[in-house]
């Protein structure tokens, strides 16, 4: 089998490498990969199981360390790592999902929990949830976010297993196949009118571009044509066609019926989620949209007064606006810097987010502005994305700069 592994890296898995010394401070925060799934070729079933009850369903699903590794992991880390989740589910059943400082937003990166749930709901993935489900944990000083991901294993995704209803384009797959064995925090969610308006938006979104039918079937029309004489040649090695294999639901004659089959298995299964998944009771976008936007950025810069990379916001606005608990974000879901409590812009003020406080304020100590930080991930030099949510999730700006017209080459 040929097949992308997860790595680690900045354009990857983007998590803190942790040493067996990181036993304190911000260092033990983070970086952890923490992986539910059943058992590998070590026979280990779990690190650690979780046991709690949930709406009189006992839910006892069991994680094990990734990142570090459970040969390398240092006990001050399982205790820290561990409580954090504890603590995280304590404040769930306890009915603190709306509170910013103690609910599920203060612990989640919400982005990758509904992307989470939309991608692995549209696929219909049985193994989803239970088994396969990757969640990292950053340094606080990098926003200290729990943030699921990457996704993985959907072999048995789009209709293609006869066992948990995989073969239904109805119904929600978090509610099947061995429930007891899928983290509570689901149900939890989607309970919540909060996270449902994101979810709600987001599917807004993708169905009227990445997930329009229409687009969909062109996209894998491309597919089969790339594939060309290799579909032959596939068949003729492994002549399976009109064969039951494992655990297909549905036994095709051909490969043309195969990719029918594909295509109305996620129309139906959209519209099924067009259905049920409720209209956004708000709007979509923040308050704040179109109230603060990115005055400057700073990247690439040359080896003189280098001060880090930076960018600037500006409220345009007679108000001074809170960012308590907004998030910045960059094209990798792994990077994310959290505005403390109290955290302030001023009318018609600007505010600097610094990569490094003590680099930008060595190179600008006269700076009139406030300056906040370090949010410990760069911007690219070929071009990123800045993106910013308020305390709820919802979008108030996102940027994208790049090196080319309209944007200035000269700082390359």
């Amino acid at each position: 089998v040929l097949l992308e592994k997860r790595e680690w890296g900045s354009d990857r898995v983007d998590v803190e490498k942790m040493d067996e010394d990181d036993i304190s401070g911000d260092a033990l925060t983070g970086g952890y990969l923490i992986k539910i799934d059943k058992a590998t070729g070590s026979g280990t079933l779990a690190d650690w199981w979780s046991d709690v009850t949930f709406y009189n369903v006992e839910k006892e699903y069991g994680c094990k360390y990734d990142r570090p590794h459970r040969d390398l992991i240092t006990q001050q880390q399982e205790d820290y790592i561990q409580n954090h989740i504890n603590t995280m589910e304590a404040a769930m059943i306890g009915g603190q999902l709306e509170n910013p400082q103690t609910g599920y937003r203060h612990y989640f990166d919400l982005p990758s929990m509904v992307d989470f749930l939309l991608i692995n709901e549209l696929t219909r993935n049985i193994d989803a949830y239970r088994l396969s489900t990757y969640m990292g944990k950053q340094r606080d000083s990098r926003g200290g976010k729990l943030i699921i991901g990457p996704v993985w294993d959907i072999n048995l995704g789009y209709g293609n297993a006869n066992y948990c209803d995989g073969e239904s384009t109805t119904g929600w797959a978090f509610l099947n196949c061995e429930r007891i064995e899928i983290p509570f925090w689901w149900e939890a969610l989607v309970a919540d009118d909060d996270y449902m308006q994101l979810v709600s938006c987001r599917w807004q979104e993708l169905r009227s571009e990445i997930l329009d039918q229409t687009k969909l079937n062109d996209q894998i029309d491309d597919y089969v044509m790339e594939l060309g004489a290799a579909v032959d040649r596939n068949f003729t090695r492994w002549p399976i066609l009109g064969t039951w294999v494992w655990s297909n639901p549905f036994l095709a004659n051909t490969h043309a019926e195969h990719v029918q089959y594909m295509k109305d298995f996620i129309g139906n299964r959209m519209q099924w989620m067009d259905e049920n998944i409720p209209e956004p009771i708000e709007a979509c976008n923040s308050s704040l949209q179109n109230s603060i936007v990115v005055s400057e950025i700073n990247y690439n810069q040359g080896t003189t007064d280098y001060a880090e990379d930076w960018f600037e916001l500006h409220n345009r606005t007679s108000m001074d606006i809170d960012l308590s608990l907004a998030t910045i974000k960059d094209n990798n879901i792994y990077n994310s810097f959290t505005f403390p409590m109290g955290t302030q812009i001023l009318a018609d003020s600007f505010l600097v987010v610094a990569r490094d406080i003590q680099s930008f304020s060595s190179v600008h100590p006269n700076i009139d502005n406030a300056v906040q930080g370090s949010f410990n991930w760069g911007l690219s030099n070929s071009g990123d994305r800045i993106q910013m949510r308020d305390v709820n999730g919802l979008p108030v700006f996102d940027v994208t700069y790049t090196t080319l017209s309209p944007w200035p080459s000269s700082t390359n």
